[in-house]
């Protein structure tokens, strides 16, 4: 069993689901430019979505590391 640390953790998370929002906001796009879907309504509305799935990788990730702390099996590193 593999540890991986807290804060490893967190800059995974958050990088992925920031990565798929964006793949999906290229893909909105490219919908929208070649087949015309009008997926995009606004200016800001991609940047919206990068920040609102940017928060949830956030908010995801904080929860994730709360619920390792809680483990017992968990322990801290400690200063050598």
């Amino acid at each position: 069993r593999y540890f991986i640390r807290p804060t490893v953790s967190i800059y995974l998370i958050v990088t992925s689901v920031t990565f798929f929002g964006f793949l999906y906001e290229v893909g909105e796009y490219l919908a929208d430019t070649f087949l015309g879907t009008e997926s995009i309504p606004g200016r800001l509305d991609s940047v919206e979505d990068m920040i609102s799935n940017f928060l949830g990788g956030f908010i995801a990730s904080l929860f994730f590391a709360w619920h390792q702390f809680r483990k017992k099996e968990f322990t801290p590193l400690q200063d050598e």
